[in-house]
């Protein structure tokens, strides 16, 4: 099962796409994506919104070996995205994920088993706002007994890091279950040892089916991932998941499995698996291909929205020709991200 064990983040700092290259990597989403993308007045919260779905839809291809045509990610009421399993059948139990993103990072963490959260804090706070300020805006999050290991943590900074490296852990937790409200996380307490063997008390009750991971992702940023038994889930979230109760010799393989290093990804890597999902060389409209170098990579030349199976099919059934109607919807695309920016510009 170590293969359903994935940690994936990506540096946004790094990518300053054109709006060519934007409208080309958001044409990979399916359609319903787009709106939850174009959304975001600032372009570095589209970026975020954007980089965070091809992760989602590269990782479940990479790792489940889905056609990409026939992945299918929503979200509960919640938030939470889950895939759509259907009749689709994977090699583990209960494969799921959790995407965050704070700063320059946006990250992916997936498991085959147990439930799973990811957080990433980056330790700043309002312009002309002090740290003690700042953090007290939160305090009724924290449990007396983590709040007075925060407040005495030593400097200011030192008191930064504290509050967000317990904040971090605690939206891990929330997130792996689905539950999307900070309500009750005063209830919610960890204990440590300088940051290690993390363990979690709800309600005064130690949960020994939950393990912790709090690491530096870089640049100042923090990251924390959350892994538990599935019965603890919301039941919105739980709906969607393959299996909630397991035998106890499986459910503790599940609960430790190595917990990997982020593995490092760039936007055009994403972008490179997803075209080679569509296509087994990406066309454009001028050229029918793009380049193809010599270390395997392609070199795209224009781009249009790539089609799923059933729109192609949809298209022949109508007789309508497939060139004619890759430049519509490239148009119509194009239109999308236009009107966006323009609003962006109304509004600035």
């Amino acid at each position: 099962m170590e293969k359903g064990v994935q940690r994936w983040a990506v540096d946004i700092s790094k990518w300053d796409p054109t709006p060519q290259d934007f409208s080309f990597a958001l044409c990979l989403l399916p359609l319903h994506d787009h709106n939850s993308v174009i959304r975001f007045v600032q372009s570095e919260d589209r970026k975020r919104a954007l980089v965070s779905r091809l992760l989602q839809y590269a990782l479940v291809h990479e790792v489940l070996g889905i056609s990409i045509d026939e992945i299918v990610i929503k979200r509960t009421l919640e938030g939470k995205p889950y895939l759509e399993y259907g009749e689709i059948v994977t090699e583990f139990p209960n494969f799921n994920f959790n995407t965050s993103h704070h700063g320059d990072y946006v990250a992916i963490a997936s498991d085959p088993l147990c439930l799973v959260g990811l957080d990433i804090v980056s330790p700043v706070i309002p312009w002309k706002e002090t740290v003690i300020d700042f953090i007290y805006n939160f305090s009724t999050y924290f449990s007396s007994f983590e709040w007075d290991n925060i407040v005495a943590a030593g400097t200011c900074d030192d008191i930064l890091i504290e509050f967000y490296r317990y904040w971090s852990l605690k939206e891990a937790y929330v997130k792996a279950i689905g539950s999307g409200i900070t309500h009750g996380l005063d209830k919610v307490e960890f204990h440590h040892r300088s940051w290690f063997n993390i363990s979690i008390k709800t309600a005064g009750r130690v949960m020994p089916e939950w393990r912790f991971w709090l690491s530096e992702l870089g640049k100042g940023h923090l990251v924390s991932v959350a892994r538990g038994h599935p019965k603890s889930a919301v039941e919105s979230y739980k709906r969607t998941l393959k299996h909630v109760e397991f035998e106890e010799d499986e459910y503790h393989k599940g609960l430790h499995l190595p917990n990997v290093e982020f593995n490092f990804q760039t936007v055009e890597q994403l972008v490179q698996v997803l075209c080679k999902a569509v296509y087994s060389i990406p066309r454009t409209p001028n050229t029918g291909k793009v380049e193809e170098m010599a270390d395997g990579n392609m070199k795209i030349i224009e781009f249009w929205r790539p089609e799923s199976t059933t729109l192609t099919q949809n298209a022949a059934k109508k007789n309508i020709g497939l060139d004619t109607r890759r430049k519509r919807i490239n148009t119509d695309l194009e239109s999308e991200i236009t009107e966006a920016l323009d609003r962006e510009e109304e509004l600035a």
